[in-house]
């Protein structure tokens, strides 16, 4: 994975691809995700407004839609899948 990512070696997305511009925004975002030094990867301001993620996190902080983890309050420094969540993680 580390050769993978060092020599740059991401996927091509044809623009024939049924969802193109979703693809080169999710393929983006981990590019920006998957770079070995942390502090060249990208910053929590960078990570809510990147296209693929910011029209989910607008919904999200405006109370549309409901995040998918919320804090368990019961365990410290847990993290639960909320009501409309859950079932995937069964």
């Amino acid at each position: 994975m580390l050769s993978f990512i060092n020599n740059n070696r991401w996927p091509v997305i044809s623009p024939s691809e049924p969802l193109y511009t979703e693809l080169l925004e999710a393929l983006d975002f981990l590019k920006f995700l998957l770079v070995y030094f942390p502090e060249d990867r990208m910053y929590w301001c960078e990570i809510e407004d990147h296209p693929w993620l910011s029209d989910q996190w607008q919904e999200i902080e405006s109370g549309q839609s409901k995040p998918p983890l919320a804090y368990n309050p019961e365990v410290e420094e847990e993290w639960i899948p909320t009501e409309e969540w859950r079932h995937l993680s069964r």
